[in-house]
């Protein structure tokens, strides 16, 4: 498991709860090697997209309390599933572009995102295709800020 707190503030606290809860654990910035490791800390600042790269599915965290997630678009456009709480405010028309395309599973409980993980990661095709849907919705929209400025200069 990896995992990226969002604030380096958090880095410290989330180490010591992964050995608290009798996790081994490996730390990005001190260049310790994953593969010895049950956890994974990425404490680094701007490697999050290299990081979901080499995932096989992702659960955007802070999104089941109100505080909010990551964007989705940047797992999904690795491909991977995509998991999410309900409290997705701050990219909601992205996860309504998701869901409407079934890109992302919105899980409303710690409970429901344990079986959601179990699910997916009991099933190789079902993680597959749910990054492949994910994906799919990145490529539909590449190149849209590109046809908003046209469609602007053509009405100036």
């Amino acid at each position: 498991m990896i995992i990226v707190p969002r604030h380096p503030e958090r880095f410290e606290l989330v180490a010591s709860a992964v050995t608290k809860a009798g996790f081994s654990l490996a730390r990005r910035s001190l260049s310790e090697s994953p593969a010895a490791a049950q956890v994974y800390l990425g404490d680094t600042m701007g490697e999050l997209m290299m990081l979901y790269g080499a995932s096989d599915l992702a659960f955007i965290g802070g999104s089941l309390i109100e505080r909010g997630g990551h964007n989705p678009l940047e797992p999904a456009a690795w491909g991977i599933a995509v998991i999410s709480g309900p409290h997705v405010f701050n990219f909601e028309s992205i996860y309504q572009c998701l869901q409407e395309h079934d890109g992302v599973t919105i899980v409303e409980s710690a409970g429901a995102l344990l079986v959601c993980l179990t699910r997916l990661l009991n099933n190789q095709q079902a993680l597959h295709e749910s990054g492949q849907r994910a994906l799919a919705v990145v490529e539909s929209n590449r190149g849209a800020l590109g046809r908003v400025v046209a469609g602007i200069s053509q009405r100036v």
